[in-house]
């Protein structure tokens, strides 16, 4: 069964069940913004839940929404040296170049066509790209034509690294 990402109310389970068993609650505006980051993504869950820890109210032991903002650069910089570097490391020089076509189209899913002419060739030339990665798992066919990134924040990454 793949992994996929949890419904919103699994997601702040995720969150409460074991922090709770510490005496530890989290208000439900931070809860909220955890969701929004890490879409439901759960690496991302665990990996904001455990950089949010650093960040919660000692006295009241309690995770509140300034924790949560307090704990977003860390939990991206952790992101982008761990999950999403190990990704980025497995690519070739074209496959780098095809995604970051992706994110140069603007809104995703995107038309391969349109990667296609940001790369400046034909279809049938980034067609044995896309392929590789759909088979390395790095995006998915979304719709007939369209391709999408297969973890959430992705492009975002990779504009980070490029300037994008």
């Amino acid at each position: 069964m793949p992994v996929d990402k949890l419904e919103e109310e699994d997601a702040k389970l995720a969150l409460t069940k074991p922090a709770s068993k510490l005496g530890v609650s989290y208000e439900e505006n931070a809860l909220t913004e955890i969701v929004r980051h890490t879409e439901c993504y759960p690496y991302f869950l665990q990996e904001y839940g455990q950089q949010v820890w650093n960040f919660a109210d000692k006295q009241t032991k309690t995770i509140t929404l300034n924790s949560v903002n307090d704990a977003c650069a860390p939990f991206i910089n952790a992101l982008d040296e761990s999950f999403f570097k190990v990704r980025h490391d497995r690519a070739s020089e074209k496959e780098l170049e095809f995604m970051r076509a992706m994110v140069k189209c603007g809104v995703l899913p995107c038309p391969t066509s349109q990667v296609a002419k940001i790369m400046g060739g034909s279809y049938n030339r980034v067609a044995p790209i896309r392929a590789q990665l759909i088979h390395k798992g790095f995006i998915y066919a979304t719709n007939r034509g369209e391709i999408s990134f297969t973890v959430p924040r992705f492009e975002q990454y990779l504009k980070r690294v490029y300037g994008i």
